[in-house]
């Protein structure tokens, strides 16, 4: 499959090396800037008594009660990894919703795993030996960040798209290192609010699907150990091309960290969960610093992808604070990332090494699903399967073309 990479008019490395410097990183992410963070890797097991959930539980609260305002929970284990963005919520509210948001694809909630603190927030008040003392036993070890020279690397990976000739062909062939099976599901539903948890408000839920089917000759154990593989769904809007951020005109409130305007989900997320096991170092690709003023990325990395299965059903589930706008034009695919963290794999530090060759099949690095030539739009649903001659696309409260089964129906907007 012949691809073309959209290219920069903007010499982007310089302009990294000014925002890191300069300008800080995107709204949500100052909430929790994990450039400057401490990471708390924790030691607590789920059982099947109340013991340890009490644990976890007081841990939580233990942030709570030390004023720490924002902090990243992840909950991993060999069947599931997620992320909960702390805001000061009560740990039972937040360990429910966690609960149900796992069991709504069919897995368990792993227990809490890590915490991960910015620096800022790290005082006598809340501390890895605070926790110790609250809950011993429960701290397994700490680490402390600091990654801020790794954003001087990072350019953004803009989505690959199909020539024209081959989007409008009999059969299209999907890179056999990718996943052979994508669904999207993109739809507006509605979470209680902490802190009280009295008011309801929308939220914007991305569900993917996918897999690796071995009888079509794809299997995530193609990707070399050094490599990673980015899922997304890209959002559009119309803000002049060519431009990158901060330099944008769809800034929120004169914010220019803040690029909700105009889409349909903004960058800033609430939890995201899924049925990816910790060994294969699933990750949120929470770095937009040099992304096109037009694009807003909605997407999971998964670090070593050869530790997962083929011929098995993987989704993840992302809770996204909605943007400002009623549709967003999408693009939907899968990327080759070159892994360049020095351990398990995190968003800013993958991909750094942006010209390096991929060593597989012709070295293209992209697997489009949809391309946004065909005008689809979320909310809205969006199946590829390796061999259709073009992506399905349907409505929010219908069934496809192929399909009037429940798995087939595209969540209504609530």
């Amino acid at each position: 499959m012949h691809l073309k990479r959209s290219r920069r008019v903007l010499p982007v490395i310089f302009l990294v090396a000014i925002l890191a410097a300069s300008l800080g990183t995107p709204a949500w992410a100052e909430r929790v800037d994990r450039r400057e963070s401490v990471s708390i890797a924790m030691n607590l097991e789920i059982s099947l008594n109340d013991e340890v959930d009490g644990r976890e539980g007081l841990v939580i609260d233990a942030l709570r009660n030390g004023s720490v305002q924002h902090a990243v929970l992840r909950f991993s284990d060999s069947d599931a990894t997620g992320e909960y963005f702390f805001d000061g919520e009560r740990s039972d509210r937040l360990l429910d919703f966690m609960d149900a948001a796992f069991i709504a694809n069919g897995v368990d909630r792993p227990a809490l795993s890590s915490i991960t603190i910015p620096v800022v927030d790290v005082d006598d008040r809340y501390t890895p030996e605070r926790i110790e003392d609250i809950v011993p036993g429960s701290v397994r070890s700490t680490r402390y960040i600091n990654v801020d020279s790794a954003l001087r690397g990072r350019q953004d990976s803009a989505p690959l798209e199909s020539d024209e000739s081959e989007s409008r062909a009999e059969s299209i062939d999907i890179a056999n290192w990718a996943p052979s099976y994508y669904r999207a599901s993109m739809y507006s539903t509605t979470r209680r609010r902490p802190p009280d948890y009295d008011v309801t408000v929308p939220v914007r839920l991305f569900e993917h699907w996918f897999r690796w089917d071995a009888q079509q000759g794809h299997s995530p154990i193609l990707m070399p150990d050094d490599w990673g593989i980015e899922i997304e769904v890209s959002l559009y809007n119309n803000d002049p091309g060519g431009l990158i951020r901060p330099f944008c005109t769809n800034v929120e409130d004169g914010d220019p960290n803040h690029f909700s305007r105009g889409y349909w989900a903004s960058e800033q997320i609430e939890a995201w969960t899924s049925s990816i096991p910790s060994s294969a170092e699933p990750y949120l690709d929470d770095v937009r610093l040099s992304d096109a003023c037009n694009r807003n990325a909605i997407a999971i990395g998964v670090g070593r992808p050869v530790n997962i299965s083929h011929d098995a059903n993987y989704f993840v589930s992302m809770y996204m604070i909605p943007g400002t706008a009623t549709t967003s034009e999408i693009w939907a695919g899968a990327q080759a990332v070159s892994h360049d963290c020095p351990g398990v794999a995190q968003s800013i530090c993958m991909d750094l090494n942006t010209e390096r060759e991929f060593p597989v099949g012709d070295g293209e690095k992209g697997a489009p699903y949809a391309n946004r030539d065909r005008n689809f739009s979320a909310p809205g649903c969006v199946q590829m399967v390796d061999g259709w001659s073009a992506p399905v696309y349907w409505e929010n409260g219908t069934f496809p073309s192929f399909g009037s089964t429940s798995a087939d129906y595209c969540p209504r907007n609530r």
